[in-house]
C-alpha cells in the first residue's frame, strides 16, 4: 500500500518513531529495520515503482558502510542479465535440500569501472545523453535508455527520507535520527552514474537444470555520503529531546 502523507506528517511520524524506541524486531534479515519502520508508519514497502509514501521514498540505514539501493531496473536488450551471467560469470555452487549443484555466478558492483577477479575482464559504464551503456573491450553488452531511466528514478526518488537505525542486539531496534532529502535532480543523477558515484550492481546465477537465471535484480546504488549529490535540499531530523 502506498500511503498518502504530507511532508510535515512524515517528519512528525519519523520523530515519533525515533522518540518512542526501542521497537521489537524479531527478524534477523538485512532489511529488518525498514520492516519495523514500515509497520510503525502503516506503509507496505518493497521494490515497487512508486515511492513508499506519496512523494517520499523511505530508506533505513543500519550499516552505514552499505550503499543505499535507489531502485531496480533491468538493462536492455531483453535477456541481458542472462547473457552477463553466461559470458562474465564464474563457477560456483548452490545447495538445495541437501544437494549441492554447480552453477555459474555473476556478482558485480560497477562504480564506473569493474575488473573481474575470476577472468581477465573489465566492464565500464559509458554514459551519453541517449543511454547508459555497459562496455566490454569497447563493445556494448547492455544498456539503459536515458529517458526511461530518468523517468523511473524521478517517479521513485522525488524526495527521500533516510532513517538511521541501531540494532540493540536484544531483539529490538532503535531509530536514532533521519535525513530528509528533497528535490531529486535527474541530470545530476545521470552525471553521478557517469562519474562512478552511483553504482550499477548485478547479483545473478544460473539455475540448476534450467535455461533461466536466478536474478536478484539489477540495482542502482549510492553511498550514504553521496546522496546530497542528487538532491538540492537536506534536512536533519533529530530526537525531540535534543532539539
Amino acid at each position: 500500500m502506498v500511503k498518502n502523507i504530507t511532508r510535515n506528517d512524515l517528519i512528525n511520524e519519523i520523530k515519533q518513531a525515533i522518540d518512542t524506541g526501542p521497537h521489537p524486531c524479531p527478524s534477523k534479515a538485512d532489511g529488518r529495520a525498514g520492516l519495523v519502520l514500515e509497520q510503525l508508519l502503516g506503509i507496505a514497502g518493497g521494490n515497487h515503482a512508486l515511492a513508499d509514501a506519496v512523494g517520499f521514498e523511505l530508506k533505513t540505514s543500519i550499516t552505514p558502510s552499505t550503499p543505499v539501493t535507489l531502485f531496480h531496473k533491468e538493462p536492455l536488450p531483453k535477456g541481458s542479465t542472462t547473457m552477463m551471467v553466461n559470458t562474465f560469470g564464474w563457477p560456483a555452487t548452490y545447495a538445495k535440500d541437501g544437494v549441492v549443484y554447480p552453477v555459474k555466478s555473476f556478482r558485480a558492483t560497477i562504480y564506473g569501472s569493474w575488473k573481474s577477479q575470476h577472468q581477465p575482464v573489465q566492464l565500464d559504464v559509458v554514459a551519453t545523453n541517449q543511454k547508459e551503456s555497459i562496455m566490454s573491450s569497447g563493445a556494448e553488452v547492455s544498456h539503459w535508455d536515458s529517458n526511461n531511466l530518468v523517468a523511473a528514478a524521478s517517479q521513485k526518488l522525488k524526495n527521500m527520507m533516510l532513517v538511521f537505525a541501531k540494532d540493540n542486539g536484544d531483539g529490538t531496534v532503535s531509530f536514532t535520527s533521519a535525513n530528509l532529502l528533497e528535490n531529486f535532480q535527474p541530470f545530476a543523477f545521470l552525471q553521478a552514474i557517469q562519474e562512478g558515484i552511483i553504482a550499477i550492481e548485478w547479483d545473478a546465477r544460473t539455475n540448476p537444470n534450467k535455461t533461466s537465471v536466478r536474478n536478484h535484480g539489477t540495482k542502482f546504488r549510492i553511498r550514504e555520503r553521496d546522496l546530497p549529490v542528487i538532491y538540492t535540499h537536506s534536512t536533519p531530523i533529530l530526537p525531540s529531546q535534543i532539539i
